[in-house]
């Protein structure tokens, strides 16, 4: 199991993995967002999260969430989508950056592993000219 969170469960942190990899699935090329996953605290509204994720399939499925079918799953994080949309829109952030700052998965997107600065990384140079019909046109606000 990648996750690295101390207020988990043996539960709680199946029912993580199993969330995390249903968002980001792992392929041939790259890992699961369930194996590079790591918590930098203990976050409250992860526990929240999961207690939803994990009460519902129990009460639909009579299952455990890990053990449910793709659909089944994609189902209750569709449902939970609704119900807190704003939380569920943190899950995805934290998971994304957590995801894309892991060296497994830039090695696999052939990015070095290293930090943006202070080399930095290379920006072609690009043709302003195609920006010439907006510097042309008239305003189109309210002075």
């Amino acid at each position: 199991m990648g996750t690295n969170i101390a207020c988990l469960d043996e539960e709680q942190g199946k029912i993580l993995v199993a969330l995390l990899n249903l968002l980001i699935p792992p392929d041939i090329e790259m890992p699961g967002a369930g194996e590079v996953f790591i918590a930098e605290n203990e976050p409250a509204w992860l526990l929240d999260v999961l207690s939803f994720i994990g009460q519902e399939a129990q009460s639909q499925f009579g299952l455990e969430f890990p053990s449910l079918s793709v659909a089944e799953q994609a189902k209750l994080v569709g449902q939970f989508k609704r119900k807190d949309f704003r939380l569920f829109n943190k899950l995805v952030t934290e998971v994304m950056q957590c995801y894309y700052q892991n060296g497994k998965v830039l090695k696999a997107i052939r990015m070095e592993t290293r930090p943006p600065f202070p080399d930095g990384y290379f920006v072609p140079d690009g043709d302003f000219a195609l920006l010439e019909p907006v510097f042309e046109r008239s305003k189109m606000y309210r002075s």
